[in-house]
């Protein structure tokens, strides 16, 4: 099995039209972004509900439909398909490097360290530092990744690269908005969420949320009766405690980020596209963080080539999807 078609985080160079894919417990994701000069243009936005169609069913027609057989495409997998770890850097030589993690990944996973997958990447300015070298590593059970790749190739998808959520979100800031200053940003999905703070194009954090936007509506709808009038833009008094989980978790980590790293504060915050709008959140984070935060919107970042441009939902289906097409390419 090649490693590279799976978990590769380097650096390339520019292309022209990349088909990015994401597969959820829920549905098939697709983003079709070609790369310009001076930007890119979303050709296409695709989100299909495999609640009465399979997943290769949706393949299936996509290729078809996209001619994708012959195409540059790559995949975000789910999280729950892989870990990942921040470890010590084994104090060996470079060629030996990957023998010493895979004694670390046995320690990690609950399957035979034979059939694991895993690659690094480290954590920039450590050295400077003069700590302890530290790595992101990712570990996946090969037999999990290879049935995903199986729907693609079913499907005659020409699948080039698998890559994971937190790199495909750096891609998101790096790429399109810049973070030559650094940029936390608050990625809320349907139960969880993550914050991933950026920096020049690295990934210097990455932390999980167990808590996403389903869980502040639910809350939002249960508490409707009893709700005093709110003006207009404001968040419900009610859920403002269960939105200082996202708040405490921010500080945080940006608390972390300067201490560690002893880079300039962070001074801007980024929301992902929402599944469901939360009337109020971004204000009352940047009230509550005291950083302003600020909603991506594709339509800001983005050419758009549909006649309709997309809305905050297809966005927020499509995000990752989307973010792992802005991976340049090889």
């Amino acid at each position: 099995m090649n490693l590279s078609r799976f978990l590769h985080f380097g650096r390339s160079g520019s292309g022209t039209l990349r088909h990015g894919f994401a597969l959820t417990p829920r549905g098939v994701a697709y983003a079709a972004v070609r790369h310009l000069k001076t930007g890119f243009a979303i050709e296409s936005l695709r989100y299909e509900s495999t609640e009465d169609v399979s997943p290769q069913t949706l393949l299936r027609g996509m290729s078809q439909q996209f001619k994708l057989k012959k195409a540059a495409a790559v995949m975000v997998i789910p999280q729950s398909l892989y870990t990942l770890k921040i470890i010590e850097s084994p104090n060996v030589p470079p060629e030996e490097m990957r023998d010493a993690v895979r004694w670390k990944v046995k320690e990690l996973i609950d399957f035979p360290v034979e059939s694991a997958i895993f690659d690094l990447f480290s954590i920039p300015g450590q050295a400077e530092r003069k700590r302890q070298l530290m790595h992101y590593v990712v570990i996946a059970e090969q037999k999990k990744l290879q049935a995903q790749v199986d729907l693609f190739d079913q499907a005659q998808i020409g699948l080039e690269v698998i890559d994971i959520q937190e790199m495909a979100l750096r891609n998101l800031v790096a790429n399109t908005i810049g973070d030559e200053n650094g940029i936390a940003l608050i990625y809320l999905g349907e139960r969880h969420g993550e914050i991933t703070i950026t920096y020049q194009g690295e990934l210097y954090l990455s932390r999980d949320l167990s808590l996403g936007c389903e869980q502040i509506v639910e809350l939002i709808n249960a508490t409707a009766d009893e709700q005093q009038p709110v003006e207009e833009g404001v968040l419900a008094l009610e859920v403002q405690g269960l939105v200082d989980k996202i708040v405490l978790e921010v500080q945080r980590s940006l608390d972390y980020y300067s201490s560690s790293f002893g880079l300039p504060p962070i001074s801007t915050i980024l929301l992902a596209p929402l599944l469901c709008p939360i009337e109020g959140l971004t204000s009352y984070l940047s009230e509550s963080i005291g950083i302003t935060t600020h909603k991506i919107d594709f339509n800001q970042l983005f050419q758009i080539s549909a006649q309709e441009p997309p809305g905050e939902k297809l966005q927020a289906q499509c995000l990752m999807a989307t973010a792992v097409a802005l991976r340049p390419f090889e």
